[in-house]
């Protein structure tokens, strides 16, 4: 149980700071507050799919604010268990089926792509998983509608 006192953090109170992408300029700092976290409740369930009592799993560097926003604060709102895997070095698509498979997850919905990178997206049934890409930037992308 934790006790607040007058003092506790809350609100409007500054929480955490990430780096931009620098995608337009150098990378700034962005401050978030302690309302920040509550707002990925809607990323988890409705960009996510995230489900109650389901395994979680999100491709992002945790060094990274997608890493928060993609395997914590939502998710665990909504009741997901997170799956985290320690990718040391360059990512290699080999180690993803061994890893899925291992820790019996079964629906990889996935996003956040730029450019050209969804010309290296998977769609459909592999090895028992579905995946599915539910977001990018890119001319001619239909997100694929959700139902569960």
């Amino acid at each position: 149980h934790f006790n607040r006192t007058a003092d506790s953090p809350c609100g409007s109170d500054p929480m955490l700071m990430f780096f931009t992408s620098g995608t337009t300029g150098y990378p700034k700092i962005a401050l978030h507050d302690y309302r920040y976290p509550f707002g990925h409740f809607i990323t988890a369930k409705y960009w996510h799919c995230v489900q109650v009592n389901k395994i979680h799993f999100t491709i992002s560097d945790t060094g990274w604010g997608k890493n928060l926003w993609g395997n914590f604060f939502g998710q665990w709102f909504v009741g997901a268990c997170v799956l985290i895997y320690d990718i040391r070095g360059k990512f290699q698509a080999d180690e993803l089926l061994p890893l899925l498979e291992k820790y019996e997850v079964r629906r990889c919905f996935y996003g956040h792509l730029h450019g050209g990178s969804h010309k290296l997206a998977m769609e459909g049934q592999w090895d028992g998983v579905e995946f599915r890409l539910v977001s990018a930037d890119y001319i001619g992308f239909h997100p694929y509608k959700v139902i569960y």
